[in-house]
């Protein structure tokens, strides 16, 4: 990449980039969306995990069971399971194939099990 490294060989004696304010370029305001969340009935889920081979269905049941995204249940280990208050912390989201921590500090939570759900995870 051409001009990567001028400044640290001395060969310009400024970086130009910094005396852009881009707080007052980029403006910080969000769009407003007209997506609509549409999430499963009871009827849709329990006719996925019907129609799931046997081996994919506690997965599913926990996917819906705890409404985690898939980076964030693929993440999930067994020492974060505290069995005795029905709890799964949950501290890791899976990118990329690599285990990342939250970025924010909602995205640090412990989440209520449910029987369901505490009975996919031993199957």
């Amino acid at each position: 990449m051409p001009g990567r490294f001028t400044l640290s060989d001395e060969l310009i004696d400024f970086n130009a980039f910094e005396r852009i304010a881009l707080d007052q370029l980029l403006k910080q305001s969000s769009k407003a969306s007209d997506y609509e969340v549409d999430p499963y009935t009871a009827d849709e889920r329990a006719a996925l995990i019907a129609a799931a081979r046997p081996d994919e269905a506690p997965m599913l049941r926990l996917r819906f069971g705890t409404g985690l995204r898939p980076g964030k249940l693929m993440a999930l280990r067994w020492m974060k399971i505290d069995w005795t208050i029905r709890k799964a912390r949950i501290d890791l989201n899976l990118v990329a194939g690599a285990e990342k921590g939250s970025k924010t500090a909602t995205g640090l939570r412990d989440i209520d099990l449910s029987e369901g759900v505490l009975a996919a995870l031993i199957a």
